[in-house]
């Protein structure tokens, strides 16, 4: 009875999630260059092809750090998390998301805030999986 709670629970937050990140595919009102970035990030991923995904990523938190706004960074991070969800890294990923979730309230955004909690959630309950 419990797996079959933990299975439906997992599934849903799953679900929230796809639907928050690939709702719009890459949102709207970021700078041309972080867009472009974005949505070739979101085109690996569709296609499964998280290693090129995440390399996008870090090159651009590593190169462009001090040009991105924290919306930009953000949506950075919560791919980043993503990605780490998808290759089994849950720690990593939650690194990501907590970094997007207080990313999240300094922007004072509820939906972004919401979307990533769900992130931090979900790589809490993969955690708590496999230590048992």
């Amino acid at each position: 009875m419990l797996r079959t709670k933990q299975f439906f629970l997992i599934a849903s937050l799953y679900l929230c999630i796809l639907q928050t990140i690939h709702a719009s595919n890459v949102p709207f009102g970021l700078r041309p260059d972080v867009y472009e970035g974005l949505q070739n990030i979101v085109s690996l991923m569709n296609r499964s092809a998280y290693d090129s995904a995440q390399a996008l990523i870090v090159r651009q938190l590593l190169y462009q750090k001090s040009k991105l706004n924290k919306r930009e960074e953000y949506f950075l991070y919560c791919y980043e998390a993503e990605i780490m969800y998808y290759n089994g890294l849950f720690e990593i990923g939650l690194t990501s998301a907590q970094e997007a979730r207080n990313l999240a309230n300094s922007l004072e955004n509820d939906t972004l805030i919401g979307s990533a909690q769900n992130l931090v959630g979900l790589q809490y309950i993969h955690l708590l999986k496999y230590k048992q």
